[in-house]
C-alpha cells in the first residue's frame, strides 16, 4: 500500500473516530471546567447534561461523562457528589481519568493496526485477483488467436481441396473434349 494511500486511510479513520466521538461526547471539557464545587446534582445536570454512567457508593454518587476535547477526542471525566449534612448530594470533586483515556487510545491504536493489517490482506488479495484476471485475459486472447489460426488453416485447406477438385475436373473435361 503506497504512502499516500496509508495517509489517506489514516486521515479517514481519524475523521470517522472524531465524528463518532463528537456524537458520543456532547459534553466538552470546557463545560466541565466551568463547574463549581458544591453544585447540586440537578444544577450539574442542567449545565452539562445527563451522565453516561452512574455509580452509587454508601457515601457518594459518581457520575461518568465522556467529555470531548479538540485533538484528544473523548476523555472520561468522573464527578463525585458527596452527601452533605442536609442530605443533599453536592459536587465534591471532578477530574479526568487519563489512565483510562490512554488505555482507550491504546485500544484504538490496536484496532487501527488490526484494520491496517486486514486492509493489507484485502489489498494483496485484490492485487492477486487483478493478476489472475490479467493472465486469464492473456490466455483467452491466445486461445482466440489459436482458434483463428486453425480456422484459417482449415479454410485454406478447403480452398486448396476445391482448387484441386476444380483442376481435376478441368483435366477430366479437357480429356473428354479430345476424345
Amino acid at each position: 500500500m503506497g504512502g499516500n494511500m496509508k495517509k489517506a486511510l489514516l486521515v479517514f479513520v481519524m475523521l470517522i473516530a472524531t465524528v463518532s466521538l463528537v456524537g458520543c461526547a456532547s459534553t466538552t471539557v470546557g463545560k466541565i471546567n466551568e463547574l463549581q464545587l458544591g453544585q447540586t446534582i440537578a444544577s450539574v445536570e442542567s449545565q452539562i447534561g445527563k451522565p453516561d454512567f452512574v455509580k452509587r457508593t454508601p457515601d457518594a454518587i459518581i457520575y461518568q461523562y465522556s467529555a470531548f476535547k479538540v485533538f484528544y477526542g473523548s476523555i472520561p471525566y468522573y464527578l463525585v457528589f458527596k452527601n452533605t449534612e442536609s442530605g443533599e448530594y453536592r459536587l465534591a470533586s471532578y477530574s479526568p481519568n487519563m489512565e483510562e483515556y490512554y488505555s482507550n487510545q491504546q485500544a484504538w491504536l490496536r484496532a487501527s493496526d488490526s484494520l491496517n493489517q486486514q486492509n493489507m490482506v484485502l489489498y494483496q488479495q485484490e492485487e492477486q485477483r487483478r493478476q489472475r484476471d490479467s493472465l486469464l485475459q492473456h490466455h483467452n486472447d491466445a486461445m482466440q488467436r489459436h482458434n483463428d489460426t486453425i480456422r484459417n488453416f482449415h479454410e485454406e485447406q478447403k480452398i486448396n481441396e476445391l482448387e484441386n477438385i476444380n483442376r481435376n475436373l478441368r483435366d477430366i473435361n479437357n480429356s473428354l473434349i479430345y476424345y
